[in-house]
Order: structure tokens, then sequence, then C-alpha cells
């Protein structure tokens, strides 16, 4: 069950990576964008933008499951955005063999009785 937990953490770890330099990253690209109009290196900036946040999507889209050895995330819920810890504890788990992210000591499943209950 140890070895289950380590692969949960190591999931977990990926995702809040993304989720913490997508927008930052995605800003800086819009703005190394309209720069590289008039400042042509700003290009070279907008290549390696590109590049890091195909790794971050990458190495969240390749991550196995530590029970079942298949990708944890299917290829559909990366690309609609269905992979968020935080909001759906609950919800994020393995797409082949049913594990959860809850399983986690440290993320406390929450039972909501109403819809207000998320707002507290």
């Amino acid at each position: 069950m140890e070895e289950h937990l380590a692969g949960l953490r190591k999931i977990k770890q990926r995702h809040n990576n993304l989720h913490s330099l997508k927008w930052p990253l995605f800003s800086l690209f819009l703005l190394s964008s309209v720069a590289a109009v008039a400042i042509p290196p700003f290009a070279i900036l907008n290549a390696s933008i590109s590049i890091t946040i195909f790794v971050l999507y990458w190495r969240l889209a390749t991550a196995e499951c530590p029970r079942c050895g298949k990708r944890f995330y299917s290829l559909l819920q990366i690309a609609i955005g269905r992979m968020r810890v935080e909001e759906a504890v609950g919800s994020v788990k393995c797409c082949h063999c049913g594990l959860k992210m809850s399983e986690l000591p440290e993320i406390n499943e929450t039972e909501m009785t109403s819809h207000t209950d998320e707002w507290r």
C-alpha cells in the first residue's frame, strides 16, 4: 500500500507543478508573442515556453498508476481539463483500476450536503 501512496504523491506533485505554472507561462507566452513582432529574439522565448508547457502536460499524461501500471489519467481527461485534485478529490481516480487520489492520507475527502458547503 505504501508504494501506491508514493506513486500517488508523485502524480499529485506533477499535477500541482502543471497547474501552478500553467497560467503564468501562458501569460508570458502571450506577452512575448506581442513583443516578438517588434523584437525577433522573443520568438525563441515563445518556443521555449511552448516546449515547457508541452513537457508539463506530457509528464502528467504519461504518469503511470502505481497499482495497475497503466496511464492514470485518460487523454480525454487531460484534453478537457478534468484533473482537478483539490476541487473534486473524490472523482480523481485511475481510469483503468479505479485507484483514487483521495487514498492519500493528506487529502481529506469531504462530503458536501449542499451546494453551499464548498464556500465554507
